[in-house]
This record gives structure tokens, C-alpha cells and sequence, in this order.
């Protein structure tokens, strides 16, 4: 819905060759933190890679990937809020939801499928027993 308003409002992205939204510009919008205030630097350092696809002696880069460090290390600089941070938490909150009851490597269809829990505080899960799958139950992880 949220690309389709913004189609609606004309809003294009900044560097799509075909000027479509993609999914995963979203996410990564929607998981920025700059956007209510808190810019992340040094979060990430550059390294040798481990298996580098091209196998040339004289190569001009050597650091040609990217190790994340810890959370710890990444330092934030205040800039200019965009958007109020409760609304951030509400998306954080929905993309949580959202990845947790997504239908990927799903092989049956459970109706209450990681909505209820086992006595000993686990998810339940649906698990089919039979080879043609017509008994289907809920079991603990």
C-alpha cells in the first residue's frame, strides 16, 4: 500500500532506471535511523576478502569487503529528526510482525500458525504428520 500511495503522490525513486519502487528500498528506508535524528557511522570496516572472485596479482583495491562491527563500536550523530520517533517504533514494531508470520518456506497453511504457545512459553508450530499431509498439528519448538 505504501508503494501504491506513493505512485499516487507522484514521488519517484531517486535511482530506479525505471522509475518503480522496489520492496527492499523500502525496508531499508523504513530501518534507517537517520530519519528520526540518529545518523550511525563507523559501523562497518573495510577488509580483504576471504574468497575473492577475480584472481588478478595486481588489483588497485585489496579491501574489497565489508565486515559489520558490533553494536557497540557504531558511534550516532544527532541531525535533523524527519519523522517523530513513535512512528518509527510503530514500523519496527509492524516489520517485526511481519517477518515473524510471513508465509515463506511455509508447506502447509496453519490458521493459527506462531499465534499460540505451549505451556512452557514456546511458539507453537504446525508440523504435518502423514505423507499426504491431511493430519496437521501444532507442536512445540
Amino acid at each position: 500500500k505504501v508503494i501504491e500511495k506513493l505512485y499516487d503522490m507522484g514521488i519517484k525513486p531517486r535511482k530506479s532506471k525505471k522509475g518503480t519502487w522496489a520492496n527492499s528500498t523500502l525496508r531499508t528506508m523504513l530501518r534507517n535511523t537517520a530519519y528520526v535524528g540518529k545518523a550511525r557511522w563507523n559501523s562497518s570496516v573495510s577488509t580483504v576478502a576471504k574468497n575473492p572472485h577475480k584472481t588478478e596479482k595486481y588489483r588497485r583495491q585489496k579491501k574489497t569487503s565489508k565486515k559489520i562491527l558490533p553494536k557497540e563500536e557504531w558511534q550516532f550523530v544527532d541531525i535533523p529528526q524527519s519523522i517523530d520517533s513513535e512512528l518509527f517504533n510503530r514500523a519496527q514494531e509492524q516489520l517485526t510482525s511481519n517477518f515473524k508470520n510471513c508465509s515463506r518456506n511455509k508447506v502447509n497453511n496453519y490458521l493459527v500458525g506462531n499465534l499460540i504457545y505451549c505451556p512452557c512459553g514456546e511458539r507453537r508450530r504446525g508440523s504435518g504428520v502423514n505423507k499426504d499431509r491431511k493430519n496437521l498439528y501444532y507442536r512445540c519448538n
